[in-house]
């Protein structure tokens, strides 16, 4: 049997489009590096990992969390071994009753940490052994800005192009790295609260905080990164300074969104994939779906997310939080750190029959039950994301890092409740609900940030993908970037023309005033010549 001509060509175009395709973008070699331990970022990251590999992507990445199930075949692993233990910097026992601690001293919490990083990972055996190996190749590397900037030196290795995924917020140091200075009169320090419209005292505070940001970037952070690579990096020869490395990032993946987000000028490789991470919901464990499909007057959702761990916490609170959840009566999904039959667990007894606990909970899916009407949470960006997107208000109880400027920023806009842990009580836990559940303008509110949560031109992921593969096809993304990036302060805002403009304006002005003061002196000698003659 003979195909018709027209069926072979159609057939033929087809699949010559298939390899165009797979030959400009699918099967690239890709180097994803996220060397922070702490499972909240891992399992954020793996979401754009998973994404990458299913369109065919080879992903080699520099992890200390090993691949939880069955490895795919396109994916390899540099095992970060030992890591870097977070409770070293912060321990759990200090976690319930630490300060808050100072905006300017926050500032040197990310350098800190991104330092001890990059030290524990690149003093691994596997990381050394690769980071050694001169026949791999990639095409792309990918790091999770986490203030570990000499990690760049990847990319400098492999010739590679740059993009950056930042989970955390828009700090400033990404427009100075893409070619603009963040307007401080109207957009607020990324770790404060302010909106778009600020009073002259948080214009102030904004440009102090600002200031001091940029001070810490360029004279600590900087130069402890620089330390790094030529530490690590040196065998390599002469290296770029990780200024110019960070001036050729291609894109900027932002873990952020508009519709929380005052509005801000930014350049074209600067992405919002805020929601990057949430999927459509699965079914629910039985034991789940049961238990929530009971909860007629709605259900609470609650989550101190994957590093603070409740086994931690002082008896007396968790007797408050079990009798204000007892009180309220509606139905608890408690995630807990354990196990509720640990007979060694004294403060986990008496749990209220309205209570379960259970030491895992898929919570995108709980989130989208229709009878969650409630989450009480740390403040995490990652399960605060999946909240709005399925319009369920929140209590926030922060303990550290941004999880305060999220509470309070959720607060403001009014769709969360933000407390103190310190200042918790069970009367006030038990008010505090019952005044998010029967004040209908916290649900409204959430249901309005979360239909414009979800009204993207595509899903933020898909979005992220696209851009990812744009810099594979065209090798990095000269056409974004500005050549402002390479300027000084003093080009980037007209001062040397100012100058000049103002040298050249006074120059004439000060001709002038001598062209006047001699005509008046010429003047004056002219009117007394006179007078002598009369």
């Amino acid at each position: 049997m003979v195909l018709p001509r027209s069926i072979v060509l159609t057939a033929f175009n087809l699949w010559l489009s298939v390899l165009l395709l797979i030959g400009t973008t699918g099967g690239s070699k890709i180097l994803f590096l996220a060397p922070i331990n702490g499972k909240s970022h891992w399992l954020f990251m793996q979401n754009f990992i998973k994404a990458l590999l299913d369109r065919h992507h080879e992903v080699t990445t520099l992890t200390p969390i090993t691949w939880d199930g069955v490895r795919p075949d396109n994916y390899t692993e540099v095992l970060i071994d030992p890591p870097l233990n977070i409770e070293d910097i912060f321990p759990q026992s200090k976690v319930f009753t630490a300060e808050k601690g100072s905006a300017l001293g926050y500032l040197f919490v990310l350098p800190m940490v991104g330092r001890a990083t990059v030290e524990k990972s690149m003093q691994s055996k596997n990381v050394q052994k690769f980071l050694h190996d001169d026949s791999l190749r990639f095409d792309l590397v990918i790091l999770e800005e986490f203030a570990m900037d000499s990690l760049w030196m990847f990319a400098h290795k492999f010739k590679a192009p740059l993009i950056s995924i930042c989970s955390y917020g828009y700090p400033n140091f990404i427009d100075r790295q893409s070619g603009m200075l963040t307007p401080w009169s109207h957009v607020p320090m990324w770790t404060e609260t302010y909106s778009d419209k600020m009073s002259f005292m948080e214009r102030l505070d904004t440009t102090i905080l600002s200031l001091a940001d940029w001070m810490v970037y360029k004279f600590f952070h900087m130069h402890w990164q620089n330390d790094l690579a030529k530490k690590y990096f040196g065998h390599l020869g002469d290296l770029p300074s990780l200024e110019d490395l960070t001036r050729n990032i291609s894109v900027v993946l932002i873990n952020t969104h508009r519709s929380i987000s005052p509005p801000r000028p930014s350049m074209p490789g600067t992405v919002f994939v805020g929601g990057a991470h949430i999927k459509h919901a699965n079914a629910l464990p039985k034991d789940l779906q049961t238990f929530l499909d009971g909860a007629h007057e709605g259900a609470i959702y609650f989550s101190f997310g994957t590093y603070v761990r409740n086994t931690e916490m002082p008896p007396d609170r968790m007797e408050m939080i079990l009798n204000a959840f007892e009180q309220i009566g509606r139905r608890v999904l408690w995630k807990y750190d354990d196990d509720i039959d640990n007979d060694d667990d004294e403060a986990i007894q008496n749990v209220p029959k309205n209570v379960m606990i259970r030491k895992w909970m898929p919570q995108n899916d709980i989130l989208a039950h229709p009878n969650v009407i409630l989450f009480i949470s740390h403040g995490g960006m990652f399960g605060h994301f999946e909240a709005l997107y399925r319009g369920v208000p929140l209590i926030i109880i922060p303990f550290f890092g941004d999880q305060f400027r999220n509470a309070k920023r959720a607060q403001q806009i009014g769709y969360a409740k933000h407390l103190d842990f310190k200042q918790l009580s069970t009367d006030l836990l038990v008010d505090s609900v019952r005044e998010m559940v029967t004040n209908k303008s916290y649900l409204d509110k959430a249901r309005e940030i979360s239909a414009v949560f979800k009204d993207n031109i595509v899903h933020p992921m898909e979005e992220a993908m696209w851009w990812i593969e744009q810099v594979l096809k065209f090798r990095g993304a000269k056409h974004l970037k500005s050549h402002a990036a390479h300027m000084t302060w003093s080009q980037y805002l007209l001062l040397d023309v100012f100058g000049v403009l103002i040298l050249g304006a006074g120059t004439v002005l000060f001709v002038f005033y001598l062209a006047v003061r001699r005509i008046c002196k010429r003047k004056s000698k002219s009117l007394e010549s006179n007078k002598k003659r009369n």
